[in-house]
């Protein structure tokens, strides 16, 4: 229940009582606060807004740390190197999950880079692949930073 409306009809149901509405007024008063309220469904969890992520200050670190040392550059067509990883993941068509898109900009759900670093099982193995995964912190990173336009900034 919104708290200022609960507020509000508390009030009114007050100020009934006082004004010789009487126990039927307050009632109906009572009848439309209890009313108001309705089982929540979950939680809603509002990611706050953040900074614009730097591809070369925040996500190449990443890259280079999870990706690159034994598998990309090389294994996939897929170079995650300082130097060629923009070009080679944004805009640019997945070779095993066509006709997706490595990295659709403003669009985590639609990119297949995303998919494989949270294990949806549908792009097949979780990446990287050898422990340790990605951190939350990491992969909420990569997620604003293609939700904000997959800048190369």
């Amino acid at each position: 229940m919104d708290h200022a409306r609960g507020i509000g009809q508390l009030t009114i149901m007050s100020a009934s009582l006082k004004t010789g509405i009487g126990f039927w007024g307050s009632l109906l008063s009572m009848a439309v606060l209890l009313g108001s309220c309705t089982k929540d469904s979950g939680p809603v969890i509002i990611r706050p807004e953040t900074d614009t992520v730097s591809f070369n200050d925040t996500i190449i670190p990443i890259l280079v740390t999870n990706c690159v040392s034994g598998c990309h550059p090389g294994f996939g067509a897929l170079d995650l190197t300082a130097t060629n990883a923009y070009t080679d993941l944004v805009n640019v068509a997945s070779i095993n999950y066509p006709p997706g898109l490595r990295v659709s900009p403003q669009d985590p759900e639609g990119s297949v880079f995303y998919q494989k670093i949270v294990g949806n099982t549908q792009y097949g193995s979780v990446m990287p692949p050898a422990p340790p995964p990605l951190t939350d912190e990491e992969t909420g990173l990569i997620y604003d930073w293609i939700k904000q336009g997959a800048l190369d900034n």
